[in-house]
């Protein structure tokens, strides 16, 4: 009980948080999952829109090979960071938001092969 490195028994404070702590950690309510499914699904989106606006007001340039240039090039460097991202939300116990993110990239697949069944039918 009385530890010499530790006078006000901050580590039995800690042991006993630790054992009423969830199984789930940071998810312990629904809120938290749905937060993070969405900062997941829709921050690439918005994100996007931010970097290109920046991008439409610094191109003063006039030529259509620079602007095709740009939005190229970050257009990569936005697929980098949202692989990275995903690999860093599950490794920091944020497996939502790496949902999210994966749910992002399947949705546009998902939604063409809906309309490809739609438009030519079930035949």
């Amino acid at each position: 009980m009385n530890n010499p490195n530790n006078p006000n028994g901050l580590e039995q404070i800690d042991e006993i948080k630790k054992m009423n702590q969830t199984e789930t950690g940071y998810y312990a309510t629904k809120g938290n999952k749905t937060r993070d499914f969405i900062l997941g699904l829709f921050g690439p989106v918005v994100i996007s829109i931010f970097l290109m606006s920046i991008l439409t007001k610094l191109s003063t340039y006039g030529s259509f090979f620079l602007e095709g240039y740009y939005f190229s090039a970050i257009s990569i460097i936005l697929f980098i960071i949202m692989l990275a991202s995903i690999y860093v939300s599950f490794r920091k116990k944020r497996r939502y938001i790496g949902i999210g993110l994966i749910s992002f990239f399947i949705l546009p697949f998902l939604l063409f092969g809906a309309c490809m069944i739609i438009f030519t039918g079930f035949n």
